[in-house]
């Protein structure tokens, strides 16, 4: 019997099958890398595009909130102003109830022999005028404006007698300075 004699059709046929898949399988394969080398190719254009797109959109979304940028750094800066502000106004706050809070020490202080005509409250210094109805009063008045915790920084200056007007007590002016009077510390 020869070897080399195929006498079935069938597997003619099978091997002329099996070639196309072969041939199809790699036209396939062929198309594959074509089509993803294209699209790696038109990528970066397609991406560059969509990244101006986006780009745009996000400066036009900017460009929309400028002005409301704007209004904040300039709500941001008048809020500094009025922070400063109020700070000046809390340190100068007890300098504006300095004269009251020194009137009511004085009237503390005062005997009911002397009466109040005039209070001056200037920095650094106190005059205070009056009528004293009694000889006893006016050194009792100095001697509690000594003792009192608010006026104690501050020394006699002067005593100075006035002269009385027809019916009247006996009128005096007392003037206390501080120490130091450009220092007006918190007891001043």
């Amino acid at each position: 019997m020869p070897i080399g004699v195929n006498l079935l059709p069938w597997r003619e046929q099978q091997r002329r099958r099996h070639r196309r898949e072969q041939w199809i399988v790699c036209a396939g394969a062929a198309l594959a890398g074509l089509t993803l080398m294209l699209s790696l190719a038109v990528d970066p254009r397609t991406a560059s595009a969509d990244d101006r797109t986006r780009r745009d959109a996000l400066e036009a979304r900017l460009s929309a909130l400028e002005p409301a940028l704007a209004e904040t750094r300039r709500l941001r800066e008048r809020i500094g102003g009025l922070k400063a502000r109020k700070a000046a106004m809390d340190r100068l706050m007890p300098r504006r109830t300095r004269a009251v809070d020194r009137l009511r020490d004085v009237l503390d202080a005062l005997p009911g022999e002397i009466v109040l005509t005039r209070f001056a409250h200037e920095p650094g210094t106190l005059t205070i005028e009056g009528h004293s109805r009694g000889s006893a009063a006016l050194p009792r008045l100095v001697e509690t404006l000594r003792g009192s915790p608010r006026l104690m920084p501050m020394r006699i200056l002067r005593l100075t007698h006035l002269p009385a007007e027809a019916n009247e007590f006996p009128r005096f002016r007392l003037t206390l300075v501080r120490p130091d009077p450009g220092e007006d510390g918190p007891g001043g």
